[in-house]
């Protein structure tokens, strides 16, 4: 049967597996009609999410009037709404007394989980089974047309032995020079918030050394680094194409039970835009088989998953199936918004664009990789999962970004590791083996890795070196980090890698301690640990090797081994393949390097498809009725004196243990005007000062130690509470009386 015959014509079609962004890792400040300020925080992805009160994490939901109220175990409003902490009323407080707002938590992820159970179960919103894009039955597609195939094993570099199993991707082309379509979409009622938006886009996707908005390159100087060269693509920009409808007929509120169908309709209607303007498709198939490699959709204003504006998309990635043309097809999508959400959270009219970090994860589920946080948001029968957050561009990874004036993330992206460049076939590990000279592993970035196998070729340790320059300036730490692999197929299928134990790419702790306030002490070495034992498999086996004597020397680590393993060749062989590995790795980079000199140059060449009227209408910003309430310039005055005394460091109920031992390391302190903040834990973290109705009043966020923040703009308030965060989370809260 040929290929074409098993579409829809003219139809759209989409399948129950979402590939999204995680929800944002900082607290949001969500504004309510009457002005008030209450901090939320998203939890989940475009598949699954909730929000919380910043302050206590208790389960809230807007109604009609646009309004946080209190939520119950099925999700819905109870009546009550919601206000910051320290506004709370007696009534309030007696409503939060008498609930158990844990278990209202717990009994609503249950149900919620259950019921997106049920709806994957029901076929009509199953995955639509195509045949494959091709009538070589030996090319066919081994899942049908969700364009995932078998995926071939590269050559063990020593013996085919004993060679860890390669993840089975998706069929997409994954070397070469590649173009891509990605159309500029906006709405009735949200314009682009810039004129230039096609020429801004063909700079932040292409240009050598995009720096716009603090951003560290371009999407194609990530995938050019990432693949050392041999992944070159190039993106072509149509549009903007303006839908008929208002943003909130296509966003994530649309279908309670695929959060994907609006944007679906977003996608259909703009390709249908194209099509009437008769654009040429073919050089977006790179494989010749008649369907479109991907499209890829930004769309105007904000997003869902790193603002307050729940009507609006989520980031994800999604498979679909369109007939085009009589010839050309498309069968899947990603998409992210225009704006970034934590810029826009502090100034509604901001043009601070969304930073690379996630179009390079969306796009990098395109090119097969599955998310590798908790996409089940904890359920609540197994313990909280630690997944590796900001190391991994498919985790917490995409919102990286050092703190910067226009208040962006996502600006540095955390650059793939080793098993995800080995998964697409960009990097060949060296092996790790008990030998009596010290082993020099040098970055990531210049495409070294190693992995220790086990007898199973579906579990295995991958070995690598992290750098805090470049695309990871904005990870918590330089160091070696360690990744414990167990591959399984169809926990690959159904994107479900870390949702229950054991995981199945699990980022070993070098400090040993699976939580996100000691984030920074997750590489090795740290201040007390600098050697590894732990090689083990989930089923207890040692792998006979030991790491130990771990050192960062300039630009790489290096470390000794001892042990008893068994090695599938002789070492003074495996020397010689890893010094030749390593020789061949910085000879690859010089390439990739000239390569990515080269692509600037032809990226500016990069065809356009015009599709839109040349005369934009001037850009709807994004509506707000509240002021901009964040400053970052007060005058230095002496006049006011203030004390500081502790508010509050936890909610209504009992603080764990291990909170209050966090907070027992932040030290708040005035001295002439300014607010002195020590903070001996590691990580990003956030000062807010609210004032006494809560309103927020200025913020500022930091990685080391210290911060200060100069207060005589605030002269004249009664007091002022400041809150410290770290990862989304409230660690102390402080009030300071002004004088």
């Amino acid at each position: 049967m040929s290929w074409w015959k098993c579409i829809l014509i003219g139809s759209l079609v989409g399948s129950a597996s979402v590939w999204a962004v995680k929800a944002a890792p900082f607290l949001i400040n969500s504004t309510q009609p009457d002005g008030s300020v209450v901090q939320i925080r998203k939890v989940g992805n475009e598949h699954f999410n909730y929000t919380l009160t910043g302050e206590d994490s208790v389960l809230v939901v807007r109604d009609s009037a646009g309004y946080w109220n209190y939520a119950d175990e099925h999700g819905q409003k109870t009546g009550m709404r919601v206000h910051a902490k320290s506004k709370r009323g007696a009534k309030e407080k007696n409503f939060l007394k008498k609930r158990d707002s844990r278990q209202i938590l717990e009994k609503f992820r249950e149900k919620r989980l259950k019921q997106l159970q049920e709806q994957q179960a029901d076929s009509s919103l199953g995955p639509m089974m195509l045949q494959s894009s091709t009538d070589d039955p030996q090319k066919a597609n081994e899942w049908g047309g969700w364009g995932w195939g078998g995926w071939t094993q590269p050559e063990d570099p020593v013996q085919n032995t004993n060679w860890p199993k390669q993840p089975t991707l998706n069929t997409v082309q994954k070397e070469g020079d590649v173009r891509g379509l990605v159309i500029l979409v906006q709405f009735s009622d949200v314009k682009f918030n810039r004129s230039n938006a096609q020429e801004e886009y063909l700079n932040f996707l292409n240009q050598e050394g995009y720096s716009n908005y603090n951003m560290s390159g371009s999407v194609r100087d990530f995938f050019i680094g990432n693949s050392n060269g041999k992944y070159r693509p190039t993106f072509d920009v149509a549009g903007p194409i303006t839908l008929k409808g208002t943003r909130d007929s296509y966003g994530a509120l649309v279908d309670s039970r695929n959060m994907a169908t609006g944007a679906v309709k977003a996608v259909s209607e703009a390709m249908d835009s194209l099509v009437a303007r008769n654009v040429d498709f073919t050089p977006y198939d790179s494989d010749g088989d008649r369907v479109v490699d991907f499209v890829y959709m930004i769309y105007a204003g904000v997003g869902s998953a790193d603002t307050d504006v729940q009507s609006a998309i989520w980031p994800h990635s999604y498979n679909v199936s369109k007939r085009l043309t009589r010839n050309m097809s498309m069968n899947r999508y990603a998409c992210s918004p225009e704006i970034d959400g934590q810029a826009y959270m502090y100034r509604k009219s901001t043009d601070a664009l969304n930073g690379i970090g996630t179009f390079c994860h969306e796009f990098s589920h395109v090119l097969g990789l599955m998310d590798h946080y908790d996409v089940n948001v904890n359920n609540s029968k197994t313990r909280a999962r630690y997944t590796p957050g900001p190391w991994d561009l498919m985790d917490a990874g995409s919102y990286n970004c050092p703190q910067n004036r226009f208040y962006t993330t996502s600006c540095s992206p955390a650059n793939m590791s080793a098993f995800e460049k080995f998964s697409l076939g960009w990097l060949v590990p060296r092996r790790l083996e008990v030998s009596d000279t010290t082993v020099v592993l040098k970055a990531v970035q210049e495409n070294d890795g190693l992995v220790l196998t086990s007898d199973n070729d579906n579990e295995y340790y991958f070995v690598e070196f992290r750098q805090n320059t470049g695309f990871d300036k904005g990870l918590p730490n330089k160091g070696m980090l360690v990744w414990h692999i167990n591959y399984d197929r169809y926990s690959w299928m159904y994107n479900e890698i870390n949702v229950s134990d054991p995981m199945h790419v699990d980022l070993i702790e070098a400090d040993g301690r699976a939580d996100a306030y000691t984030v920074a002490a997750d590489a090795f070495p740290t201040s007390r640990v600098n050697s590894f034992n732990g090689f083990k498999t989930w089923a207890g086996d040692s792998l006979g090797l030991e790491i130990y004597d771990i050192k960062i020397v300039d630009d790489h680590a290096e470390f000794k081994t001892r042990g008893n393993r068994v090695s599938p060749v002789s070492s003074s062989s495996s020397a010689k393949s890893s010094s030749s590995s390593a020789k061949s790795s910085s000879s690859s980079l010089k390439t990739s390097s000239s390569s990515a000199k080269s692509s600037s140059s032809s990226a500016k060449s990069s065809s356009s498809v015009e599709v839109s009227s040349s005369s934009v209408r001037s850009a709807v910003k994004e509506s707000s009725s509240s002021a901009n309430r964040s400053s970052s310039s007060v005058v230095a005055s002496s006049s006011s004196r203030m004390e500081v005394s502790e508010w509050s460091s936890s909610s209504e109920g009992s603080v764990n243990a291990h909170k209050m031992r966090v907070a027992s390391v932040v030290r708040f302190s005035v001295s002439e005007n300014v607010l002195m903040v020590n903070a001996k834990m590691a990580g990003f973290k956030t000062v807010n000062l609210f004032d006494a109705n809560g309103t927020l009043l200025m913020t500022k966020s930091f990685t080391g130690e210290t911060c200060e923040i100069h207060m005589d703009a605030l002269r004249g308030k009664a007091f002022i509470i400041a809150t410290l965060e770290s990862e989304g989370r409230l660690i102390k809260s402080y009030k300071v009386r002004m004088k």
